[in-house]
């Protein structure tokens, strides 16, 4: 072999044993991502420094598409902060993730990848509130193409997330433009009625989310109070019995919604008792900013 060959092979054998690693990198960050949102919101700091590691591997070997779910990782402990900035930060990270689907024509997953924009948009409609309805438009014009492409390419999961993303912008649509919230939150409960149908037999987790949704859309309205005690038992047995153990984050959620229920149907003891269970798990997870109990 001459030694232009011989510089090759041991170049593309560093290349090689590069993607590899930021392979496991990439695994093992998001294990603890999940763990960051079921136990403890401190693994998401070694979360952090895994991707980071990878995300380095990958530029440095001009590895582009290994940069595929690095950087949704990246965009998704951004976006936990909180943080405004921080929430900017993981919608370029995401644009740059989709430009790299988009390059490489995997429109199926384009669409998927979307879903991460719509929610960083959510999230900033919430921590920038002057700014509310420009970041809900930008959300809704990303989330109907996404859902566009996914009823074009009769992908089950991309319509049921998609249809899910946009019901969750019209409820906080309904904060922002009250003289029509009434209107936002009829449209939600139609959104979330096509996820939760979609979801069904497909994903479970995805089917909780949606009833989840539901149900805080009846509460708002005032409707349907009976259905909205049943969705919220069948939400959290899905959450409690989930199949890497329970999603604590969601559980929380579940006795977050109770409450309200609670307070809705003139019981406010209990609702005080469901209340002070949200803030415990929130507490324990490391994610309650909020008063005490």
């Amino acid at each position: 072999m001459s030694d232009d060959g011989a510089c090759r092979s041991a170049a593309d054998d560093e290349r090689e044993a590069a993607r590899r690693e930021a392979i496991l990198l990439k695994a093992e960050a998001w294990q603890l991502i999940r763990r960051g949102f079921a136990e403890n919101r401190g693994h998401l700091a070694g979360a952090e420094e895994k991707l980071k590691k990878a995300e380095a591997l990958c530029r440095s070997t001009g590895d582009r598409e290994g940069l595929v779910g690095i950087l949704a990782g990246r965009g998704a402990i951004l976006r936990s902060s909180g943080q405004k900035d921080q929430i900017l930060a993981a919608i370029g990270l995401y644009m740059e993730e989709i430009g790299i689907l988009a390059e490489a024509d995997r429109e199926k997953e384009v669409a998927a990848y979307q879903s991460n924009v719509v929610m960083a948009y959510r999230d900033l409609a919430t921590v920038d509130p002057e700014n509310a309805l420009d970041h809900l438009g930008r959300g809704f014009e990303i989330g109907q193409a996404a859902l566009a492409a996914s009823r074009r390419l009769a992908d089950r999961a991309g319509m049921a997330q998609g249809s899910a993303n946009l019901a969750e912008l019209c409820m906080l649509l309904a904060d922002n433009d009250p003289e029509l919230a009434e209107d936002h939150l009829a449209t939600a409960v139609v959104l979330y009625r096509a996820a939760e149908e979609l979801w069904t037999e497909l994903d479970r987790e995805g089917l909780a989310a949606a009833r989840m949704g539901l149900a805080e859309a009846y509460l708002r309205l005032g409707r349907n109070l009976e259905g909205v005690e049943e969705l919220l038992e069948q939400s959290a047995e899905i959450y409690a019995g989930a199949d890497g153990g329970p999603v604590v984050y969601q559980l929380a959620q579940v006795h977050a919604l109770r409450a309200r229920l609670r307070q809705a149907q003139g019981r406010p003891a209990e609702a005080a008792e469901e209340r002070g269970k949200a803030i415990d798990l929130f507490e324990r997870l490391g994610f309650w900013r909020g008063e005490s109990k």
